[in-house]
């Protein structure tokens, strides 16, 4: 059976070439915990509008350039409900993983009652 030009017809050292390159450019994704909140018993859900916010930290090859991307979370998700109840906090905490580097991510959403 002939190839031709592909791959698979340059033999098994570019077979694993390509196998190689696959396999460095890839990522994978963890979603490590997610955190239910309870809601306030005086809290009215009817009125309550919803509230999210962000953070992440990048990390390469074990090097860490940031590491109060939590506590900025936090801040953007009070700032978005001043004078207001937070309520029904949800937190979702994953890493994104890449080539010699990966990126944790914090994602807060809750309800704001005014």
């Amino acid at each position: 059976m002939k190839f031709g030009n592909s791959i698979l017809g340059r033999g098994p050292k570019a077979l694993a070439l390509g196998a190689t390159l696959m396999w460095l450019g890839g990522c994978t994704h963890a979603l490590h915990m997610v955190h239910e909140g309870d809601l306030s018993p005086s809290a009215k859900l009817g009125e309550a509008r919803r509230v999210m916010a962000e953070g992440e930290q990048r990390v390469v090859m074990g090097f860490v350039g940031q590491t109060d991307y939590v506590d900025q979370a936090r801040a953007k998700l009070e700032a978005q409900c001043r004078g207001g109840q937070i309520t029904g906090i949800q937190s979702r905490y994953s890493t994104s993983h890449g080539f010699l580097s990966w990126t944790n991510r914090v994602r807060f959403q809750a309800y704001c009652v005014e």
